[in-house]
């Protein structure tokens, strides 16, 4: 089954290496702290991780209701 996910990423762009991919990304429907990342591959690890643990969580929160 497929899910939509919303993710909040906040870009940091230095204007002496406009090319370098920092920020911070969070899961929209979860209050927790943003997850800070330096580089590409960092982001997507946390895209990767953050999409697994939403996925994870949904089916046990439809068989409580």
């Amino acid at each position: 089954m497929r899910t939509v996910q919303t993710f909040i990423l906040r870009l940091l762009v230095d204007s002496d290496h406009p090319d370098a991919v920092r920020g911070a990304l969070q899961a929209a429907n979860e209050a927790g702290e943003p997850l800070p990342f330096r580089d590409a591959s960092a982001l997507l690890l946390l895209l990767k991780r953050l999409a697994a643990e939403q996925a994870l969580a949904k089916p046990a929160a439809s068989d409580n209701s």
